[in-house]
């Protein structure tokens, strides 16, 4: 995917980061929604950044076990996070569907 654009078009997870930087805040979670992981890997990431893949199909409405995985994972997160005020991430594939319907969960 990423070879198909110019170097000046892509957006990476460091990329990503750099913005949330400059607006002088901290990303301390993200949580993948792709149903694959050829877009970047976990380790390309910072290692003070935390993780999370939840296997998410496209084009359907994510099941009751991924709502409550979800759930767990961001509940954990605040908790762990309580003394500041760290961002979460949430990505799936186009950014439609997955996402906004499990953040709106």
């Amino acid at each position: 995917f990423d070879q198909k654009l110019p170097p000046e078009e892509r957006f990476s997870p460091r990329d990503l980061i750099k913005k949330i930087k400059e607006q002088k805040e901290e990303l301390g979670l993200i949580i993948d929604l792709t149903y694959t992981t050829r877009y970047y890997r976990p380790e390309e990431l910072p290692a003070t950044l935390c993780y999370s893949k939840i296997l998410t199909m496209g084009h359907e409405i994510p099941n009751k076990q991924t709502i409550f995985q979800f759930k767990c994972i961001v509940k954990k997160f605040l908790s762990d996070n309580k003394d500041n005020d760290k961002l979460i991430g949430v990505h799936c594939t186009h950014g439609l569907n997955r996402t906004g319907y499990l953040v709106c969960r």
